[in-house]
């Protein structure tokens, strides 16, 4: 697995990190344990790392995807993205102009790292999360609309009592977008 984690560096060609990633997500969808065991060996900064701007699109759409697995049902996983800075990035991978599967997939992370977890899903709302996400529901690409509900679903988590007041009023904002995918 270090060697693995050495592929995803800065000096790496960008093919290499997409594939390292890949590998990555591939690991993590398959158990538990090579969660855990990628997050041991310190996976989830590097990854964290792949989501900037200086990043291939595929690259950051791999490592999206493999962070979303990652921090799959794993409370310690979701505290390391959270404090390699995953919020914020993959906050800024659902603008306007990326690619519909980057955004996808950042979505799809970022609900992971919301479920059943109230404080992600208060850092997920602060960090603009929600109109991001209100205006992918108008995208016309059907699989970044559905990502979009997904995360919108885990921000506001499955109650409506007991929520912090910003994720609620914040959820609130994306009802005109959800709306009109109704009708």
């Amino acid at each position: 697995l270090p060697k693995l984690l050495v592929l995803l560096a800065p000096g790496s060609p960008a093919d290499v990190q997409e594939d390292a990633a890949a590998l990555l997500r591939e690991l993590a969808s398959n158990s538990a344990s090579n969660r855990a065991h990628i997050a041991a060996a310190a996976g989830i900064p590097p990854l964290v790392a792949l989501l900037n701007a200086g990043s291939t699109e595929a690259v950051q759409e791999q490592a999206a995807a493999a962070l979303k697995l990652i921090v799959l049902n794993q409370a310690d996983n979701k505290a390391a993205a959270v404090g390699a800075g995953a919020i914020p990035a993959l906050v800024s991978l659902l603008a306007a102009g990326s690619p519909p599967g980057v955004q996808a997939q950042a979505a799809l992370a970022l609900a992971q790292l919301a479920t059943k977890h109230t404080g992600n899903q208060s850092l997920v709302a602060a960090a603009g999360a929600v109109p991001a996400l209100a205006s992918m529901l108008m995208s016309g690409n059907g699989a970044a609309e559905a990502a979009a509900v997904q995360a919108l679903h885990a921000i506001a988590g499955t109650a409506a009592s007991g929520f912090p007041r910003d994720i609620t009023t914040t959820a609130v904002s994306a009802a005109p977008a959800l709306v009109a995918l109704l009708g």
